[in-house]
C-alpha cells in the first residue's frame, strides 16, 4: 500500500510516497521466513508457529516506528535549518539527513 506523507514548514507543503505494509502481508513475509529457515534447516520449530510469526512481525512494526522516528528527527533539521537550505531539493535533503542519522544511530535502511 502506498500513501503520501505531508510533511509542512512555514511556507510550503510537499508529499513523497511512503510505503506502509500491512499486518497481512507482514504475516506472509513472516511465513515466508520461517519456512525459508526451516527449508534451509537453518531453523526448526518446536513450539508455536504463529507465536514465532508474531515475533517476527513485531520486530517489522519496531522496524517501521524507528523509520518513522528517524524520519521525523530528519524533518525537524531541515524545518530547523531552512534559512541554509534555500535553493536545494527539500525530498534530497530530507534523505540525506535521514541517511547521515541512520548511520550515526547504526540503524540500517
Amino acid at each position: 500500500m502506498v500513501g503520501h506523507h505531508l510533511a509542512t514548514d512555514r511556507r510550503k507543503l510537499y508529499s513523497y510516497p511512503t510505503m506502509k505494509l500491512r499486518e497481512p502481508e507482514m504475516k506472509r513475509i513472516a511465513a515466508a521466513i520461517i519456512a525459508h529457515l526451516e527449508k534451509a534447516e537453518m531453523m526448526r520449530i518446536t513450539g508455536i508457529r504463529d507465536a514465532v510469526e508474531q515475533r517476527i512481525i513485531g520486530a517489522f512494526k519496531a522496524n517501521i516506528r524507528a523509520e518513522e522516528e528517524l524520519e521525523l528527527e530528519a524533518k525537524r533539521f531541515a524545518v530547523s535549518h531552512e534559512r541554509d537550505l534555500v535553493g536545494m531539493d527539500r525530498h534530497r535533503v530530507l534523505q540525506l539527513v535521514k541517511e547521515r542519522l541512520a548511520k550515526e544511530k547504526g540503524f540500517t535502511l
